[in-house]
């Protein structure tokens, strides 16, 4: 069988080694980079194994038969094993006009008082609890199928003017690696919750205590505080900042753009727990089965 014939095949049986240093095969880069592959995964558990393989499956339906479909594969699984990796989005240097405090941003656009600061899993969760906006689960957290995607930043606004503040959310954006992501607002949270994820109506009036689901309108002196949310991001770039082109003090338009830090950090493996205990001795007890001593070649006792 040719190398690139079904290289995931080679991956994943007993003797790929020799089937690899086979004299038949053309020595290359990309018999070279199968072996690389081969020794990788040979070091993964058998979770990986199993995911390579449902990888191959998933891609092999998308790309199907056409030329260089399985060469493909075969890089596709190569960076799979070298591990995959995510970008974080973490507070920038404290340097003017920003100040940061932790994980808060604060900044003053004229006499609007602003601080947002990036919110996710268990805090965002409290967050949406202390404003009454969800009473038991995180309507931004992911499904298990990873479907459903939200970025979500906690945005306060202190009017310090004797103005009034208009904020309109559709007006703020993630601009990441230059591309602009606008915030939800009214119309996408109903296309999204109701139209397509067939949720009552009214998780969009729990979810406006929490978050900027309409315009807001401050009275001097006023303050509000609220979650922006983002949809589908992607998982990897390199540069992300938040962007609001219109806020509304009296007649005078203003902006303002807050940078992040982006760090790349790799995804973490995690392996199945198994439901066996061992005693001193060495015995094993597997589920509620017969006890097997692991020094007699497994044999019951």
């Amino acid at each position: 069988m040719h190398p690139l014939t079904d290289p995931v095949q080679d991956l994943f049986t007993s003797r790929r080694s020799a089937r690899l240093d086979a004299p038949s095969r053309p020595a290359g880069r990309t018999s070279e980079a199968l072996r690389r592959s081969a020794g990788c995964a040979a070091a993964r558990p058998p979770a990986m194994l199993a995911a390579v393989l449902t990888f191959r499956s998933a891609v092999r339906s998308a790309v199907g038969e056409r030329p260089g479909a399985r060469l493909a594969i075969a890089l596709a699984v190569a960076v799979l094993c070298s591990g995959a990796k995510v970008s974080r989005i973490v507070p920038p240097p404290d340097q003017a006009p920003l100040r940061v405090e932790g994980s808060r941003i604060s900044l003053q656009v004229g006499e609007v008082g602003i601080g947002i600061e990036h919110l996710e899993g268990a805090a965002r969760l409290r967050y949406l609890r202390e404003h009454k906006a969800t009473e038991r689960d995180d309507p931004f957290a992911s499904d298990p199928g990873g479907r459903y995607r939200f970025t979500t930043f906690r945005l306060d606004l202190v009017n310090r003017s004797k103005e009034e503040v208009n904020l309109n959310p559709a007006s703020l954006r993630a601009i990441v690696d230059a591309i602009p992501y606008f915030a939800l607002e009214y119309t996408t949270y109903y296309e999204h919750f109701v139209s397509r994820r067939h949720l009552d109506p009214k998780i969009i009036d729990d979810l406006a205590r929490g978050a900027y689901v309409e315009p807001v309108v401050l009275p001097p002196g006023g303050r509000i505080s609220r979650l922006v949310a983002f949809q589908d991001m992607p998982e990897r770039f390199k540069s992300f900042q938040i962007l609001c082109d219109s806020i509304l003090v009296g007649t005078e338009n203003k902006s303002f753009v807050v940078p992040f830090g982006v760090v790349q950090e790799k995804i973490k493996e995690t392996r199945p727990k198994r439901n066996r205990s061992e005693d001193q001795r060495g015995r094993v007890s597997i589920g509620a089965g017969m006890p097997v001593d692991r020094r007699g070649g497994g044999r019951p006792r």
